[in-house]
């Protein structure tokens, strides 16, 4: 992340796979950035190591759900450890959660294969369970929430993809935590 968002905001992330069970193919993480009054977020293609290519290989047709090919993460992802290194440089000693039911099993599986430890925390709350949480402290009406998601979905990205789920829960829990 290019500027240095405050290590108490939460960092929101997804990790899609192309099947249930299949190796990871694309990260993204995001975060408010309350200097400029915006989101921060990267987003990832990841390269399959060998290993995980012959899974990618026997169901072709999944990936293709996201508008990618093989050749497309071969060319143009990131190898996990390109990938460990920078989430580790960049989100070190922060809280991730997950937009996505398995995100951690996926990203550790990212960083088994850069055989690294994680320099961060996966907390095991999902991302939607945190944001109502965080609405019950802060005494949001059901009104207020539903009013909160709408905004945040309207300025979002939108579609499937990880960094349009990251940047969305990002946005939806600034919105929360600052709403009047």
């Amino acid at each position: 992340m290019s500027e240095s968002p405050n290590e108490d905001t939460p960092v929101f992330y997804a990790c899609i796979t192309a099947t249930p069970e299949g190796p990871p193919i694309e990260i993204a993480w995001a975060a408010p950035a309350f200097e400029t009054h915006g989101i921060t977020c990267e987003s990832h293609l990841i390269q399959p190591p060998a290993a995980w290519r012959s899974e990618l290989a026997q169901d072709l047709a999944a990936a293709q759900v996201y508008g990618l090919a093989l050749s497309d993460l071969q060319e143009f992802g990131a190898s996990p450890s390109e990938l460990a290194a920078l989430m580790n440089e960049g989100l070190a000693n922060r809280d991730l959660f997950s937009g996505t039911a398995g995100g951690d099993v996926r990203v550790r599986r990212i960083f088994d294969a850069a055989n690294v430890a994680p320099a961060f925390a996966l907390r095991r709350a999902a991302a939607e369970e945190l944001i109502t949480e965080l609405a019950r402290l802060r005494c949001l009406s059901s009104a207020d929430v539903d009013r909160a998601k709408r905004e945040a979905e309207g300025m979002s990205l939108t579609g499937i993809r990880a960094e349009a789920k990251a940047r969305y829960l990002a946005t939806f829990w600034a919105i929360v935590a600052y709403r009047n």
